[in-house]
């Protein structure tokens, strides 16, 4: 797999992510909280696949030429580190959302 379309891969997922983690915010603004959890779940959820993409990305330059070694390197770090900060707090927003839809939902009555 080519490492410049596992970086870009990140980059997609980073920002479905952050998309997700909006949605979740949005719905739980607007008093939908079933939607918001679920959101929230599938942003959190998306997280886990940030560490299978990097090594892929990482692991190809290992096979590059001495020339584009450093380049490629310095390419990789500087997007993995911008996406998985924003990945982060894209998380961070999702998890807060996804524990007051929890909470939420405990203190109303069923019926």
């Amino acid at each position: 797999m080519n490492a410049s379309f596992v970086l870009d891969l990140i980059v997609w997922l980073t920002w479905a992510l952050a998309g997700t983690s909006l949605l979740s915010i949005g719905a739980a603004l607007a008093g939908r909280w079933k939607l918001g959890k679920r959101a929230a779940r599938t942003a959190v959820g998306s997280v886990l696949a940030y560490p299978v993409l990097i090594v892929l990305a990482f692991g190809n330059v290992a096979d590059a030429d001495a020339s584009s070694k450093a380049t490629m390197l310095a390419k990789g770090l500087s997007e993995a580190m911008n996406c998985g900060a924003l990945a982060v707090l894209a998380a961070i927003a999702a998890a807060v959302v996804w524990i007051a839809a929890a909470r939420r939902e405990r203190k109303q009555p069923t019926g």
